[in-house]
């Protein structure tokens, strides 16, 4: 592509791309003061993307349109770098180290939930048709995201906080994880596990097996006993999933957000993961600390950067399916299938209740009887990207209609030929560590607790002034405890308005919040 610079009639500078205008030859700046008052109208956003703005007459637009917006730039070429007459306030170029995602993260974070607007500059556009097509793409499935992650700390980030501070107090015997050599195989929960255990319980001592917490009952069923068990979920249903391991003990890997439960806690050896949220930054390093995995939307991420850590040798998944078959959305039996019959009743089967379920959240056919949703194919974009660092040691066995780019595809021929170069391997017997005892542990998050206080009263103080908060956890922390006002403060910040209200209503919330859990921990 040949890129030019060259004045436009009114004296100002413009580009062109094969001879083609990116910017108006007679006056750019009120081309772009047209385009950003017809795109956004009446609307008022916190803050603005422009994609492939070119030298940035769009972006002063959006500036002078929006004085107090956050205004960040997209450009579909590393041309441009260095060449902006007007610069955003971060940029991405297709050169830049950073993925689009980490990006967006980075920049907006989950404030990307409250008010944002999209511009996509049409004469780049037309330019460069494949790149801004597929940055669209990105562009939406990473805001679909993160969008998704602020309503889940919205839901969630309180219970996440308390969870880490019970598994604290609770923890009795902690592990280390081992090193693998040779194949790993990660069991989802997806359908296709029903017929795959079966062929792997006959093949068990081939590999190590990490069950997510949702595959437990259906790898039991099957008489094939995970090495190790993965939980990431701390909502309250999720204790169904880990009823057998309850019985019988056993490794299991977890963060301390994990819903915790005293007689699990006593029953297994733990083996701690560290996500890098807030409470495990400030509890996680006075219990030994734990390997360093980062966070996921769904369990099978997850499992699949704990796989990657173990070892070295292929990760294979099965009931890795990202879709339902039939009305099954989960290998059986499973976890939850207690909570829908208990709903049962004559009028109301509970194979009606499954369908109804079914059709709900996986309206998108994908062939061979089998059925997605817009929500899972988020989750298989996003594993997908994963797999990209992992090239050629991910497989998926006897897989679902939904793709997953990465992946390569297994039957049983496939998984066998895989399988033969294994050595034999012996059962892992994990060994337990030393932790500070119960008494030392309350009077430690005692400590945490006034310190939480402090430094979330300071951070609220600093953001009615107009200050963001310094500390990212100690911002983490606030988002987790009440999101809505947080992001009502850091909105008025934006668009210099008074953030005081806000703030002051933000710190009476997480103060009393962060009293009432000390008193229910510790009273």
């Amino acid at each position: 592509m040949s890129l030019a610079l060259a004045n436009s009639r009114d004296g100002t500078t413009t580009c062109l791309a094969e001879g083609a205008y990116l910017h108006s030859p007679y006056a750019p700046a009120r081309e772009a003061e047209r385009f950003v008052e017809d795109k956004l109208g009446s609307s008022s956003p916190s803050i603005v993307i422009l994609l492939g703005p070119c030298l940035g007459y769009a972006v002063a637009a959006a500036r002078r349109r929006l004085p107090g917006a956050l205004v960040l730039s997209i450009q579909y070429s590393p041309f441009f770098l260095g060449r902006e007459l007007f610069e955003a306030d971060a940029s991405w170029y297709p050169d830049s180290p950073l993925s689009l995602e980490s990006f967006l993260s980075s920049a907006i974070g989950e404030e990307a939930a409250s008010g944002l607007a999209v511009l996509d500059w049409p004469p780049a556009s037309r330019a460069f048709p494949e790149i801004a097509a597929a940055l669209r793409s990105s562009l939406l499935a990473a805001l679909d995201r993160l969008i998704s992650s602020a309503a889940t700390v919205k839901a969630s980030g309180r219970t996440w906080l308390a969870n880490s501070c019970r598994s604290f107090l609770l923890a009795q015997r902690l592990g280390e994880l081992p090193e693998i050599e040779g194949p790993l195989v990660v069991a989802a929960a997806g359908p296709s596990l029903e017929a795959a255990a079966p062929f792997l319980a006959d093949r068990r001592g081939r590999f190590f097996l990490i069950a997510v917490s949702s595959a437990l009952a259906a790898c039991e069923a099957a008489g094939l006993e995970p090495d190790l068990v993965l939980a990431t979920d701390g909502g309250f249903w999720s204790r169904h999933h880990l009823y057998p391991l309850a019985r019988r003990g056993g490794p299991l890997a977890l963060p301390l957000s994990a819903l915790p439960s005293a007689s699990l806690w006593r029953a297994s050896s733990l083996h701690l993961i560290d996500q890098g949220s807030f409470a495990e930054l400030e509890l996680l390093p006075f219990l030994g600390g734990g390997p360093r995995l980062p966070p996921h939307g769904t369990v099978a991420g997850s499992a699949l950067s704990l796989a990657a850590s173990l070892g070295s040798g292929p990760i294979v998944f099965t009931g890795l399916d990202l879709a339902a078959r039939g009305d099954a959305e989960h290998a059986r039996p499973h976890g939850f299938d207690q909570a829908i019959v208990a709903g049962a009743a004559r009028t109301r089967p509970a194979e009606a209740l499954a369908w109804e379920r079914r059709s709900t959240l996986e309206p998108l056919a994908l062939g061979g009887g089998w059925f997605g949703s817009r929500s899972l194919s988020i989750y298989a974009q996003a594993l997908a990207s994963d797999a990209a660092r992992l090239p050629g040691r991910l497989f998926r066995f006897l897989p679902s209609g939904q793709g997953l780019p990465g992946f390569a595809e297994l039957d049983a021929g496939g998984l066998d030929s895989l399988l033969a170069a294994a050595p034999p391997r012996a059962p892992w017997l994990p060994a337990s560590r030393e932790i500070p005892g119960r008494a030392e542990r309350e009077l430690f998050l005692a400590s945490r607790f006034r310190s939480w206080r402090r430094r979330a009263e300071e951070a609220c103080a600093g953001l009615a002034k107009g200050c963001s908060p310094s500390e990212p956890g100690i911002a983490e922390l606030l988002r987790s405890l009440d999101l809505p006002f947080w992001s009502a403060a850091r909105r008025a910040l934006s668009r210099s308005d008074d953030p005081g209200p806000a703030a002051r209503a933000l710190a009476e919330s997480a103060l009393l919040q962060l009293g009432a859990l000390e008193r229910n921990l510790l009273s």
